[in-house]
């Protein structure tokens, strides 16, 4: 082996090796501050399920019970749990359906719809992302998203008063 190709293949070991080292930075970061982030969210939500409230005028207020908002008989449910393949990723499960006193009030009620986001890392490994299909979202962007799905699930499938 030449003197140039020993040191292409020492620099190639080494940006392995720092490539290896930010992937375990990152997984260590989310494993260790995903539980806060996952409060924050939370917490984000009840402010503005308070804030939305405040200014519904004549429809329906939101209730929101631990990780759930309720719309009527539409219920929104947050989960974050580990990844059964692998402990050291989360995944945030958004799930917006009738709940079943609803649906047995409305006969069958629609299919639910289920959304997944894995908690990632910004790129300077300071704050946890939501990775949704090919987007990050912050967590304030993940309420906005859950609370529209709310709303637009309930405005799809609970029927019109008139």
């Amino acid at each position: 082996m030449s003197n140039t190709q020993a040191q292409e293949h020492a620099r190639g070991n080494q940006a392995n090796s720092g490539q290896q080292s930010r992937q375990q930075r990152a997984r260590t970061f989310v494993h260790e501050h995903v539980r806060e982030e996952y409060d924050d969210l939370r917490r984000l939500l009840k402010e503005r399920v308070e804030e939305m409230n405040a200014h519904t005028g004549g429809t329906p207020q939101l209730v929101l019970r631990g990780s759930t908002v309720e719309l009527g008989y539409v219920k929104l449910h947050l989960e974050l749990d580990p990844l059964p393949t692998d402990p050291d990723a989360f995944v945030l499960t958004l799930k917006v359906a009738l709940e079943k006193y609803g649906s047995q009030l409305l006969g069958t009620g629609p299919t639910p719809q289920k959304e997944r986001m894995v908690a990632a890392v910004s790129s300077d490994v300071s704050r946890i992302l939501w990775m949704h299909k090919v987007e990050a979202l912050t967590s304030a962007h993940v309420v906005e998203f859950a609370l529209d799905l709310l709303t637009t699930y309930h405005s799809r499938h609970m029927p019109q008063t008139r």
